[in-house]
């Protein structure tokens, strides 16, 4: 009888094991659908600032989704948005890449694009959305997360390039 016990007992874990890995998977795909939708919500004539309420749902979205759920086209779309016409969307794109972390390796060439035009933001006195930040402000650290280096490791690297090397 206890056999029988043990055995029911050990069954009914690996079936309620095996039914949360399923919701699990379920609710991921649900988070890319969900994503995708926002996207192209995004990406649409709406006014800027209705976009950028969209833009601004992907950077937690995506931390929900299961990491293998998220396919190279789905980066390739939101790696799109950093050429988008508002720095704000391009900000929320590189926070939602570097959310993926290497996965979104893919996207590196994107991003560099997009911190290269960033510079040309950066020198106005304030965002159109008064968040205080441009997407520098995120593109650096999304480099850093997606290529696994240590936080501060580009601004570093990009403060050398650009500070006058001092002669004697």
């Amino acid at each position: 009888m206890t056999t029988i016990l043990l055995l029911s007992l050990t069954l009914g874990i690996a079936f309620a094991q095996n039914d949360n890995k399923v919701k699990g998977q379920q609710d991921s795909m649900t988070t890319v659908i969900k994503i995708e939708g926002l996207i192209a919500k995004t990406t649409s004539e709406l006014p800027d600032s209705d976009r950028a309420a969209f833009a601004r749902q992907l950077p937690d979205l995506i931390k929900q989704a299961d990491k293998s759920d998220i396919s190279n086209e789905l980066i390739d779309k939101i790696a799109t948005l950093l050429s988008d016409r508002e720095d704000v969307i391009r900000l929320y794109a590189a926070v939602t890449l570097g959310n993926i972390g290497p996965n979104a390796v893919r996207a590196v060439p994107a991003l560099e694009r997009a911190l290269k035009e960033a510079q040309n933001f950066s020198n106005s006195p304030k965002d159109a959305f008064g968040t205080g930040l441009y997407s520098s402000d995120a593109i650096v650290p999304a480099l850093e997360r997606i290529q696994n280096l240590k936080p501060g490791t580009l601004h570093y690297l990009l403060d050398l390039m650009v500070t006058p090397v001092k002669s004697n």
